[in-house]
């Protein structure tokens, strides 16, 4: 199966065998020879052998690629904070402490 990404809208998924290997013949999921006897022959069934995906669908595939480039930590943040700790001018504001421990632990009555 391919997968055919264009900037204009108008990508396709090519599937050139469903359900059936093309090298050996056989159905891939147990094994049997394309057609054997309880299978439905690709005769009887219609296929379709292009699939288009919307432009949308594009944008939110670029999207998640450019959210996989980013760091998981952001590491000048934590060496701020390491700096901070490190000097004594970390100050904690218990406030915010509360306030955060309340929201997700009752979202309802505190957001």
């Amino acid at each position: 199966m391919a997968i055919e990404m264009n900037p204009n809208g108008s990508n396709n998924i090519n599937s050139q065998s469903v359900g059936q290997n093309q090298q050996t013949g056989t159905d891939k999921a147990n094994d049997k020879p394309a057609g054997a006897q309880g299978e439905v022959s690709k005769d009887k069934v219609s296929h379709p052998s292009h699939v288009n995906i919307t432009k949308t669908a594009g944008d939110l595939k670029a999207i998640e690629q450019g959210l996989n480039s980013l760091p998981e930590v952001n590491k000048a943040r934590v060496a701020e904070i390491k700096a901070q700790l490190a000097n004594g001018s970390y100050k904690v504001d218990p406030q915010k402490v509360a306030e955060g421990i309340l929201t997700k632990e009752f979202p309802e009555e505190f957001s």
